[in-house]
């Protein structure tokens, strides 16, 4: 008799596993499409800004964005996570509730949060922007006004996309988050700078946010509609918020790690200091980018094997999903470690001090990817109470160290407060999640990618420099070879890192269309 792996045979199991990452897989090609489109116009939008204003400019409109993300995330209240964990018992048949039950619930409490969130912003946007801001408070509060009006729109942007991901679709949120949003914002920064419209910057950023929202709650009825309609109505408000409430505090605490340094430079340090740690961090972001593109995909399917499948199931998707993560964040954060100035370079020369940010960052980075998505683990097994102390701590720890460094040592103080944050936070969860499912993440997927990454973004690179001597285009030279190198490498790999799983289910996704 064949042995079983928690009741199933290991057959079984190893089908259900190959299901499962399939799925991530196709969900991470569309998303990391998507991702490659966002970085660039958010790339393009913050050079763009650097390179049309001054740095006392950008420094007031890379604070008032900043704030402004801040509290659309606090007005989430965790719905998302909650949307996507529910609709995936929904999915699984774990709960007699429809998705339009954890909807309602989801959606009333978030525009009404976001209507009170952005009436206070404008009506107090003079004294929010004397903290903010206290060197250019005028321009700061005007800015502030315009991105209040927006908060409702954001926020019913991210319930809809959110129980679309649930619903087991990446489309909508590809499509409107990753590239009709980003793209909206860049063409109306362009807009307003080059058309001599007499308009604040931040209109270009949250003016797309109503085309976005509106799009995203039209795409989430369509898929609503084909869902069979019950009549009977479930009370799930209790079990929805007994798992949101935890990681909404948590979610703001995330992204506080992400932007709130960014508002403290601008109001420790000044606006001018502002707007080279954000430039700085533009870079950080679009590895995280990445990253997160992986990380939506594989949330569902997690959600569903966590809900009922094997330990098998789950182990392998953890292990082949960190190694993806590692395959898309890695080559990025190692060449901003070998050559950061390069990239620094293309806001201007004055933006090429933060060097040494890019590195100190990047470094903590790798350890972050590394340890796997271990916070949506933790998420996804029902434990948000833990995810939202590892996350309240780490953000603890950030602003301590923040309030600390950043008068004394400028944007180096932050850098170096959101470095420990990011390491704590992540080797926190990678030992519970270790304790909890006596399972990691590392194993051969992963020492193949990082030696990949490693090899390529660090042995090519310098070599090619060192032979060719410094410049440019020295510089970009050695990255073209070393991205060469890396895909030559991945492809000669690809039966151990699933990556034929990728290119499967990514070509059967355009036959079917075809098809169609």
């Amino acid at each position: 008799m064949s042995s079983t792996v928690d009741g199933r045979s290991p057959s079984v199991a190893g089908d259900d596993a190959k299901r499962q990452i399939g799925r991530a897989a196709r969900g991470s090609v569309l998303n990391l499409l998507g991702a490659g489109v966002s970085a660039v116009a958010s790339l393009g939008l913050t050079i763009l800004i650097a390179q049309a204003t001054t740095k006392t400019e950008a420094g007031v409109f890379f604070s008032a964005t900043s704030l402004f993300v801040l509290i659309t995330a606090a007005g989430q209240l965790g719905t998302d996570n909650g949307l996507v964990y529910f609709f995936a018992r929904v999915r699984s048949g774990a709960t007699s509730a429809h998705f339009v039950d954890y909807l309602r619930t989801a959606t009333w409490p978030v525009m009404v949060g976001a209507l009170c969130a952005a009436t206070a912003l404008f009506l107090f946007a003079v004294d929010i922007a004397s903290i903010v801001s206290p060197d250019q408070p005028e321009l700061c509060a005007d800015s502030l006004r315009a991105l209040a009006l927006f908060i409702p729109f954001a926020g019913l942007e991210a319930v809809s996309l959110s129980a679309s991901r649930g619903l087991g679709t990446m489309r909508p949120n590809v499509i409107v988050e990753q590239l009709l949003r980003p793209g909206l914002q860049l063409l109306c920064a362009a807009a307003i700078l080059f058309g001599n419209l007499r308009l604040e910057l931040a209109w270009s950023w949250a003016v797309p946010y109503a085309v976005a929202g509106l799009a995203a709650l039209l795409w989430l009825r369509r898929l609503i509609r084909r869902e069979p309609s019950r009549y009977a109505k479930v009370k799930v408000g209790k079990e929805f918020w007994l798992f949101s409430a935890p990681r909404s505090l948590a979610g703001v605490a995330q992204l506080a790690m992400q932007r709130l340094d960014i508002v403290l430079v601008g109001a420790l340090a000044g606006a001018a200091d502002a707007a080279v740690y954000a430039a700085a961090t533009r870079f950080i972001v679009l590895g995280q980018l990445a990253r997160n593109a992986v990380s939506m995909a594989v949330q569902p399917q997690l959600a569903l094997a966590l809900s009922g499948a094997s330990r098998v199931v789950v182990e392998r998707l953890y292990r082949v999903s960190t190694s993806w993560l590692m395959a898309v964040a890695w080559p990025v954060y190692i060449a901003l470690i070998v050559d950061g100035s390069l990239f620094l370079g293309v806001f201007g020369h004055g933006y090429v001090v933060a060097t040494n940010i890019l590195v100190m960052l990047s470094l903590s980075m790798l350890v972050a990817t590394l340890c796997g998505d271990v916070d949506i683990m933790l998420i996804m097994s029902g434990r948000t109470v833990w995810s939202m102390i590892n996350l309240s701590a780490a953000l603890a720890l950030n602003l301590g160290l923040d309030l600390w460094l950043i008068p004394a040592r400028g944007i180096e103080g932050a850098a170096i407060g959101w470095s420990v944050a990011i390491i704590a936070k992540n080797v926190i969860a990678f030992v519970e999640v270790a304790f909890v499912f006596r399972m990691h993440p590392i194993g051969r997927e992963t020492i193949i990618v990082g030696a990949c990454s490693a090899f390529s973004f660090a042995a090519v690179v310098s070599t090619v420099q060192l032979l060719l001597g410094a410049g440019t285009v020295t510089a970009v030279i050695a990255m073209l070879c070393g991205t060469a190198s890396y895909g030559l490498l991945i492809w000669i790999f690809r039966e151990g890192l699933g990556v034929r799983a990728l290119m499967s289910d990514s070509l059967a996704r355009l036959h079917r269309n075809a098809a169609r």
